[in-house]
């Protein structure tokens, strides 16, 4: 295992860091391009475990994938997100969620008020407000543990 130069740090003193297969580290442009070849082997092979029904190959492939996610991400030693990047995906997660909660809600009863003889939209419309049920319990856990977080930081 080799030894190489870096700076890391603002005041800019070098350290020596291993470089190897533990030590690598990797930059954000590199993070990206890993990100993107993950996304398309996904996506072929999702397709694929479509096309030819198997539900186990899809399953294990999307797992496969969160943990490639995640294994990539922390090699990242740069700044991939700052707080303003944060901020805005926080409201855009909650504008998403009170969006496809109240069109979820009208939809669903549009479906099930108009299920009659000829065409039955029941399924469709109680598949919604289930999901829309569901959605709402986990934004109320989630709420409930980032509020006993942020109360108690040092509890985990």
């Amino acid at each position: 295992m080799g030894y190489s130069y870096c700076l890391h740090n603002p005041c800019h003193h070098y350290s020596l860091r291993p470089v190897g297969k533990r030590g690598q580290h990797m930059d954000t442009r590199t993070y990206w391009i890993c990100s993107a070849i993950i996304t398309f082997i996904v996506a072929g092979l999702v397709y694929w475990a479509v096309k030819v029904g198997n539900p186990y190959i899809a399953v294990i492939t999307l797992l496969w994938a969160v943990g490639t996610f995640y294994l990539c991400r922390k090699r990242v030693h740069e700044v991939i997100e700052d707080e303003r990047n944060v901020r805005i995906n926080e409201k855009a997660a909650m504008k998403t969620l009170e969006v496809f909660v109240i069109g979820g809600v009208i939809a669903g009863t549009v479906l099930y008020a108009m299920s009659n003889q000829e065409s039955d939209f029941t399924q469709a419309g109680l598949t919604l407000g289930i999901a829309v049920t569901g959605l709402l319990i986990l934004y109320a856990i989630f709420q409930t543990f980032f509020g006993r977080v942020r109360e108690n930081p040092h509890e985990k």
